[in-house]
């Protein structure tokens, strides 16, 4: 278990919030980082960041349907809104520590963090 979850703002809907300087503070770690924007977003303007599972919005129930449901998860996109959903949709699930990144990548880039862009190796 990792401690960002416990350092995490709760949310009403059950997932916790991080902001962008929690999540960079403990990277690279043991969290499972999802990024749920479209494949084309993660090349875009924003890029991504280093070590993300991609799982666009609609696909993320089937792509985490055999972790274990404790697994730490932050949940990320261009501004922390469909992530939101997506939070919200694994608490439904059954999953116990599930993060959103608030504000997204565009917290991500405008705090200057290190991005993956377009043509750069991971």
């Amino acid at each position: 278990m990792h401690p960002l979850f416990d350092n995490a703002t709760p949310h009403p809907a059950g997932y916790r919030d991080v902001d962008v300087g929690q999540l960079a503070a403990c990277l690279p770690s043991e969290l499972t980082l999802v990024d749920v924007r479209e494949a084309a977003e993660l090349d875009g303007i924003l890029g991504h960041v280093a070590g993300i599972r991609h799982a666009p919005l609609a696909t993320v129930p089937d792509v985490v349907d055999t972790w274990p449901r404790d697994t730490d998860v932050v949940l990320l996109c261009r501004s922390g809104a469909r992530s939101a959903r997506a939070a919200t949709g694994l608490v439904t699930l059954g999953f116990t520590r599930v993060m959103n990144l608030r504000g997204g990548m565009l917290a991500w880039n405008t705090a200057r963090l290190p991005v993956v862009r377009p043509g750069a190796a991971e």
